[in-house]
């Protein structure tokens, strides 16, 4: 279930990267969610000879609105800088189709889930969390998305579900590979889990 709900934050984590401009953070949201939510309720989606549309309009949503370097560079944190601009670059890739590929399956498994929007606080003009509930079979998930505003726009930076920071769990990940290796092995980990 938490699987489930993680790889729906993260396609609306991604998804979220480039809606409405002048949208205020709970606009953004709610704009995204939905998007999000009509390709996987459409029934005719659900039928398996469909997967791979179904799968295709998602990845096409999550292309459309995706900001794949700031997410890319937010992730990874200071150790960005130890990265060339051709790695940076290629990283950029390839931790876009790890989490296209992470989660792209367990999102099909959604089944009715219901996204509320519970609140929304600004710390300042360019920062704010929205906080959502993620409803399933009676049990609520706390969600909360953390945004900036880049001057043209309100974009997701990060997600936590229950408490636990999205991009802190990659970071954390990333950051013990490039503390026992060089920016090449990190990139050659992630080569090969794309080739898998």
């Amino acid at each position: 279930m938490r699987k489930t709900v993680c790889a729906l934050v993260v396609f609306l984590l991604i998804g979220m990267a480039g809606v409405a401009s002048a949208a205020e953070p709970t606009q953004v949201i709610r704009s995204a969610v939905d998007e999000i939510l009509v390709i996987l309720r459409d029934p005719k989606l659900k039928a398996p000879d469909r997967a791979d549309e179904q799968r295709q309009r998602i990845a096409a949503v999550a292309e459309k609105f995706m900001d794949k370097k700031r997410f890319a560079q937010i992730t990874l944190g200071r150790d960005w800088r130890k990265l060339d601009p051709k790695q940076q670059e290629e990283f950029t890739e390839l931790y876009a189709d790890l989490v296209e590929k992470t989660y792209i399956d367990r999102i099909r498994e959604y089944t009715d889930e219901k996204v509320l929007i519970t609140g929304e606080t600004k710390a300042n003009d360019n920062k704010a969390e929205v906080s959502t509930v993620v409803v399933s079979k009676g049990k609520e998930i706390p969600v909360v998305y953390r945004m900036y505003n880049d001057g043209s726009r309100w974009r997701t930076y990060d997600v936590l579900v229950e408490g636990v920071s999205f991009v802190m769990n990659y970071r954390s990940q990333f950051n013990d590979i490039l503390a026992k290796g060089s920016p090449e092995s990190l990139l050659r980990q992630l080569r090969q889990k794309a080739s898998s």
